[in-house]
Parts: C-alpha cells; structure tokens; sequence
C-alpha cells in the first residue's frame, strides 16, 4: 500500500501547502491543507484514491519492465512519469541515463 503523501501528491499533482505526519500510532494524517483545494480529504476519499493510485502504479510498473529494478529506482520512475507526462518506458530510459552518470 502507499504512503498518504504518495497518494495526495498524485491526486494533487503535488500541490504545495499538502503536508502529512506520522501519527504515535504508526497512522499518517494530513496536518495542513491548502484552501484551495477544497475541504480535507474525509477517510473514505483517501482510500478510495489509495486503491486507484496503487492500481495506477502496479500498471506502470508492469508496462515499463521495471519489477526487478529496487523499490527506490521503480518510486522515482513512476513520480518521473507522472510529474512529466512520459510513458513509463520513457521514464525508465531517463532513470537509466542518469544512474549510469552517477555510477
């Protein structure tokens, strides 16, 4: 399951102003909302949208080749894509181009 800031970032295309702590109870709650996009998501909004997310990012990954690749490299394929407007396989060759600059 994703994370809640995962979830909002995506729904929200990464809205500023969005922020999301980490509760004693290991339970993540967004504790600052922007005006702007409306009242606070309600429980039921944030699991719905965590369902549709994850289905999103299970496709992606699927369609891009990527399950062997670490957790980390597959996160920032599946931001890249969606913060760019890419195809998954465009992302992946742009996250390969750039970990082979860093090795």
């Amino acid at each position: 399951m994703s994370s809640l800031s995962e979830v909002l970032g995506h729904k929200f295309n990464h809205t500023p102003g969005i922020c999301t702590q980490e509760q004693p109870d290991g339970s993540m709650a967004i504790t600052q909302w922007p005006e702007a996009l409306g009242p606070v998501p309600t429980a039921i909004q944030i699991a719905t949208w965590t369902g549709e997310y994850d289905a999103v990012k299970t496709d992606l990954i699927a369609m891009a080749g990527i399950e062997e690749l670490p957790k980390p490299q597959r996160a920032l394929i599946i931001w890249l894509a969606g913060k760019f407007a890419l195809t998954p396989a465009a992302a992946k060759a742009e996250i390969v181009a750039i970990l082979k600059t860093l090795s």
